[in-house]
C-alpha cells in the first residue's frame, strides 16, 4: 500500500463525522453479545442454574441470584451504553461480568475461548479510554489521585488494544482446518501484521479499520448460525461466538475512531 493511499484512507477515516460515526456504531456493537447472552439464560433458566449450581459447588443454592445479578448487569449496562448514559459505569458494569463468567465457565482452559473473552475486555478497555475523557476522570477521581488519572486511563487502553489485537489471527487459527491452503497462508499474513501494527499502534486506525471489516466476514463465513436448523445440537454455540465476534468487532471501531493512544507509534509520530 502506497504512502499516499495510506494518507487517503487516513484523512477519510479520521474525519471528524467518520469518527463520530465509528464510536456510535461500536459502542452499540460492544453490547451485543451481553444482550444475547442475557437472553439465553433468561430463556433456559432452569438448565443454566443447574450448571451454575455445579460450578459454584457447595455455594449452588446461590446460583438462582447470581444468574440473576450476571442478567440484570448485563442488560443495565447495555443499556447504558446504547443510550450513551453514564456509559463508563455500564463498561465497567459489564467488564466484572466477563471477569465472572470468564472464572465460573472455566473458559481458562480453553485459549480460543478465552482470547475471545480477553478480546471483548479489551474493547470495553478501550470504551473506558476512549468515552468523554472528562466522564472518565470524574469516575476515577475519587479512586485514585487525579493527577495520576490520564496515566492509568493511557495503560488501559493500552492493555486494551493488546487484548483485542491478535483475534483475528487466533480465529484464523482455531478454523485453519476449515479454510484452503492458498487462501489460509496470505490470510495469516495480513492478520499477523495487523496484528503488529495495533500492538505497536502504528496506523492503528486503519489497521483496525481492516481487522474490523475482517472480523465481520470471518464472522459470517464461521458462525452463521441463522443458517442452522433452530434444533440443530452447535447452534447456540454459533450464535454465542457470532454475536461475541461482532462484538469485538465494534472495539475495533472505537479504536479505528479514536486511535492508538500516548503509547503507541502514532502518538510519538504526531507530537515527537
Amino acid at each position: 500500500m502506497s504512502g499516499e493511499t495510506v494518507e487517503s484512507l487516513q484523512e477519510f477515516f479520521t474525519s471528524k463525522k467518520a469518527q463520530k460515526v465509528q464510536f456510535t456504531i461500536g459502542r452499540c456493537m460492544l453490547t451485543f453479545t451481553f444482550l444475547d447472552d442475557a437472553w439465553r439464560v433468561f430463556k433456559e433458566w432452569s438448565s443454566q442454574v443447574d450448571y451454575m449450581a455445579g460450578q459454584l459447588g457447595f455455594l449452588g443454592a446461590v446460583a438462582p441470584f447470581v444468574l440473576f445479578i450476571l442478567i440484570t448487569t448485563q442488560v443495565c449496562g447495555s443499556v447504558s451504553l446504547l443510550l450513551n448514559k453514564f456509559a463508563n459505569f455500564g463498561a465497567w458494569g459489564l467488564l466484572a461480568v466477563v471477569g465472572t463468567q470468564v472464572l465460573l465457565y472455566t473458559a481458562l482452559f480453553d485459549i480460543h475461548f478465552f482470547l475471545r473473552n480477553a478480546a471483548v475486555i479489551g474493547g470495553l478497555f478501550v470504551l473506558v479510554t476512549s468515552d468523554d475523557p472528562y466522564k472518565a476522570k470524574r469516575m476515577l477521581s475519587g479512586l485514585m489521585d487525579t493527577s495520576k488519572i490520564n496515566t492509568k486511563m493511557d495503560i488501559i487502553s493500552l492493555v486494551g488494544r493488546c487484548l483485542i489485537s491478535c483475534i483475528l489471527l487466533s480465529i484464523l487459527f482455531k478454523e485453519r482446518d476449515y479454510i484452503p491452503y492458498w487462501l489460509l497462508v496470505p490470510a495469516m499474513g495480513v492478520a499477523g501484521a495487523l496484528a503488529l501494527a495495533l500492538l505497536v499502534g502504528y496506523q492503528a486506525r486503519i489497521a483496525a479499520i481492516a481487522q474490523a471489516a475482517l472480523l465481520a466476514l470471518m464472522d459470517l463465513y464461521a458462525h452463521s448460525f441463522f443458517k442452522l436448523n433452530s434444533n440443530h445440537w452447535e447452534r447456540d454455540l454459533h450464535q454465542y461466538y457470532f454475536f461475541q465476534l461482532l462484538t469485538v468487532t465494534g472495539a475495533m471501531l472505537l479504536i479505528a475512531s479514536r486511535g492508538a493512544g500516548r503509547f503507541s507509534i502514532d502518538h510519538n509520530k504526531k507530537f515527537g
